[in-house]
């Protein structure tokens, strides 16, 4: 009886040790997200600053807004519109630079203005934001339905941490050029 007791246990044990390797595994990007939103509610910069990859998320929100403001400047028929799509385009290099800094992305994240900026606000403990992963190394929080709502892309850093890697602008959001 002992013996079989014996086997059992070390069938079970290592079984339950992976059961729950597993089970953390999974759960590392709602760990992350609820980091990004206690150091966003208590403005801890540091802590945001470790979660976030700004430079990646710069891109991205560069990236989307060069693109709305280029579809603008084409649907117009205006010739000045390419110039005035150009000119646009370069200014928001800086803009978005100096927007997205550890103490603004804690502010957007409470839900505060940043001038005609306003931020989404991250509520973990509501209904309102969607979480799922988009591949094994990619999960996403969408804050709101669209047009509305931001999305938030976390990406895998090595097994167990998550950097918040792209913002996706709402829908609703228009640039124009010209």
């Amino acid at each position: 009886m002992k013996k079989l007791v014996l086997v059992a246990a070390s069938f079970l044990v290592p079984l339950a040790l992976l059961g729950s390797g597993a089970l953390y595994l999974y759960f590392t990007p709602y760990f992350a997200l609820q980091e990004i939103e206690r150091a966003a509610r208590a403005g801890d910069t540091a802590s945001l600053a470790q979660r976030i990859d700004f430079p990646a998320v710069r891109s991205s929100v560069k990236r989307q807004i060069v693109a709305r403001i280029e579809a603008g400047a084409a649907a117009n028929p205006n010739p000045l519109a390419a110039f005035g799509s150009a000119l646009a385009g370069a200014l928001s290099d800086p803009a978005v630079d100096a927007l997205l800094t550890p103490d603004n992305v804690a502010r957007l994240l409470r839900g505060e203005s940043l001038g005609a900026v306003q931020g989404p606000t991250l509520r973990l403990d509501t209904s309102n934001v969607d979480l799922e992963y988009i591949g094994f190394n990619r999960f996403q929080a969408v804050t709101a339905p669209a047009p509305a709502g931001f999305t938030l892309v976390l990406a895998r850093q090595g097994w167990l941490d998550w950097k918040l890697v792209e913002v996706i602008l709402p829908q609703s959001w228009s640039f124009r050029g010209a």
